[in-house]
């Protein structure tokens, strides 16, 4: 919607004294800030770079010191290690601990002597070396502090510091203590720093026994005082074997040991390196140095807070540059801009009449710059306004007048307007309504022929079933007609049974009567024994063989009655045992026959069964034919639904169109409306602000 006009001429919309931040001196001074803070910029990068530059060359000046006094180390162990070479050159050292003269004793002595002035003599002439020791396999063992017992070698060996040297295997290694001599020799730990073992060869090259040097603590000490290192800071020597000299001001109980930082440096491949690690909550700057062939490490550690404490003085002389400038700054841009404040805020003042309708009043300067062509700017904009405003009371009142005559006529417009919208409203309802209709008719359409298709698919698995049916019956009448088959054989085998059963029957009545033959023959024979027996009696002696034989003959007849008898028996009971299978027989054939009328009425039951199966076929048959011709139809009505859905669809589109059309027309007309009223009420606040204002 159009923002609606309005003038409103007030003193309180110009601010002339108000809003100090957005005026021109603080701009000014804005201004200048900026260039200020550039100042201040580079006075940080400056102390930064500044600062980084101290700390670079701190760092590297108190390692190439710490490098130095490495190497003044490795120096003096060089020095010690050749003059004990000069030992082991020594004519006498090595002849003597060979056992060379062991034949000779006073030679033998001699050169024991002299061996003995020249360990005392590198001892005493030396100021690094404390105490010299040469012992060997052979002999006495020499030492600056006295003789040494001829077992001192093998007791070196089976010592701890011995045991190392052997899984060592190296011709001379420096170590931090030999608690081996301390005890030996009441030497104190305190009296040297280092020890150096070296092997004693003879002239073949065969090791025969061990030379050992102290350095003195003095000379350790007095060069890690002797270094330049600055206040609170660390200094300490650590060996391979655990052994610390610290200097410096270090807390109560530190030690490097204790240390991560002692194993990484160690294991480091560089000879020397430096970082900053933190101990007991305070930083640290450490730096370490290895002594080249003397298994050991330097190490110094400052507090961080001493190497930034000199860069202190670049951070406050810039600090002092950059407040100078900010004053300065501040002052330039309060002159400049006082003179800018006096000449805008006359032709503030001129502006603020001009602002309150005033359109009489003049502005004027001194100045000859561009504020000069400011005030002849606003003079002639005074005057401008003049013959506008003149203009516009003309033709505020033709404005009016049209005005009007605009917001009547849209009113009218907008009544036939409103009209026509609910005319279209109503059609687009009906069309709507119909749509809806014809959508739930599609659909009630398409329920219907997914159950025209279920009856479609129901009676073709019926069909499918009756066929089953039809061929499961003629089966079926198959088998029992081979049943009644088998039944009538099943009789004609029951009657050979029966005939069968009665032939043995007849059989077992003449066995009977043979059996009846057989006990009368036994009878006779039994009594022709006796009559035997009894004629043998009278016979005496000479009929004793006869009666034996009719003794036989009698039990022969015995037996053969007893036989006749189990005979006679077993055929009754056979006669018994034919009655009842000829009684069996019979029920059986008799039954039989009963099955075959039963199976006959069977099968006119499946006759009866299959003939109606076949007519379920024919009719299932004509139910799917009508069922294709239902589906047909089906067919061409959910087209024809379809069709009506989709022109309803199309309609309502149309309809949706034209109704958001006429609501576009409404909302058109609406706004018109609005903007006639507002051209109206523009017109009259026209007339209205023009009279404000002071022309004459």
């Amino acid at each position: 919607m159009r923002r609606k006009l309005k003038f409103n001429f007030s003193l309180k919309n110009v601010p002339i004294k108000g809003m100090r931040i957005n005026n021109i001196r603080m701009k000014l001074i804005g201004a200048f800030a900026i260039p200020v803070l550039l100042i201040v910029l580079l006075g940080v990068v400056s102390y930064g770079r500044a600062a980084d530059g101290i700390i670079h060359s701190y760092e590297s000046a108190n390692l190439a010191s710490l490098d130095m006094l490495s190497d003044y180390y490795g120096l003096a162990l060089e020095s010690i290690t050749a003059k004990a070479m000069q030992i082991n050159t020594n004519d006498a050292v090595k002849n003597y601990f060979n056992g060379y003269y062991q034949d000779d004793e006073l030679e033998e002595a001699i050169r024991f002597k002299d061996a003995q002035r020249l360990v005392n003599s590198t001892a005493i002439a030396d100021k690094i070396v404390r105490n010299v020791f040469v012992f060997g396999e052979y002999g006495d063992g020499i030492s600056s502090t006295g003789p040494l017992k001829k077992s001192t070698y093998q007791a070196f060996l089976d010592s701890e510091e011995g045991k190392r040297l052997s899984e060592l295997g190296v011709d001379s290694y420096w170590s931090g203590y030999h608690k081996f001599f301390d005890e030996l020799s009441s030497i104190k730990e305190t009296d040297y720093g280092l020890v150096l073992y070296r092997n004693l060869y003879n002239s073949a090259n065969d090791d025969i026994g061990y030379i050992v040097f102290d350095i003195r603590m003095e000379f350790i000490t007095d060069a890690l005082e002797k270094v330049n290192f600055e206040e609170k800071s660390i200094v300490g020597l650590v060996t391979e074997d655990g052994r610390e000299i610290i200097g410096g001001e270090y807390p109560e109980g530190f030690t490097f040991k204790e240390q991560d930082f002692l194993k990484t440096s160690v294991e480091s491949q560089e000879d020397s390196g430096s970082n900053y690690v933190n101990i007991g909550g305070q930083s640290y700057l450490l730096n370490y140095s290895k002594i080249i062939g003397g298994n050991a490490i330097l190490f110094t550690m400052l507090p961080e807070e001493v190497i930034v404490g000199q860069a202190q003085t670049v951070k406050i002389a810039t600090v002092i540059m950059v407040v100078i400038a900010s004053i300065v700054a501040i002052i330039i841009a309060t002159i400049i801009s006082s003179g800018f404040s006096g000449a805008i805020n006359g032709a503030n003042l001129v502006l603020a009449e001009a602002a309150n309708g005033n359109l009489t009043v003049n502005a004027k300067t001194r100045r000859k710059d561009e504020f000069l062509k400011l005030t002849n700017s606003i003079n002639n904009m005074t005057q401008s306004m003049k013959k506008l405003i003149l203009g516009m009371t003309d033709v505020s009142g033709a404005v009016a007048k049209s005005a009007g005559e605009v917001t009547d006529s849209t009113n009218i417009l907008f009544s036939a307007t409103e009209q026509i919208s609910s005319a279209v409203n109503d059609i687009n309802q009906g069309i709507t309504q119909q749509a809806g209709d014809a959508e739930q008719c599609l659909i009630q359409m398409e329920d219907l022929s997914k159950q025209i298709n279920s009856l479609n698919q129901n009676t073709s698995k019926m069909n499918e079933i009756a066929s089953v049916t039809k061929s499961a019956v003629g089966n079926v009448t198959i088998m029992v007609d081979e049943l009644n088959s088998k039944s009538k054989d099943t009789v004609d085998i029951t009657m050979d049974i029966i005939e069968d059963v009665e032939h043995l029957e007849e059989s077992s009545s003449s066995i009977n009567s043979i059996v009846e033959t057989m006990n009368t023959i036994a009878k006779q024979t039994n009594l022709l024994s006796l009559n035997a027996s009894i004629e043998a009696a009278r016979s005496g002696e000479a009929g004793k063989g006869f009666a034996v034989v009719a003794t036989e003959i009698r039990n022969l007849a015995e037996q053969s009655a007893e036989a006749a008898n189990q005979i006679g028996d077993i055929i009754k009971n056979m006669q018994e045992y034919i009655i009842k299978t000829v009684a069996t027989a019979k029920k059986a054939n008799g039954i039989v026959g009963s099955q075959e009328t039963a199976l006959n009425s069977t099968i006119e039951v499946f006759n009866e069964i299959n003939q109606h199966v076949e007519n379920l076929t024919r009719s299932l048959d004509n139910i799917s034919e009508e069922i294709d011709r239902i589906d047909k139809a089906k067919n061409t009505t959910l087209g024809a639904i379809e069709s009506i859905s989709a022109t309803s669809e199309e309609t309502a589109a149309a309809s949706n169109q034209l109704e958001t059309t006429a609501e576009q027309q409404l909302d058109a007309v609406k706004v018109l409306r609005q903007a006639a009223t507002e051209l109206k009420s523009d017109a009259n606040d026209l007339e209205q602000s023009v009279a404000v204002f002071k022309v004459d």
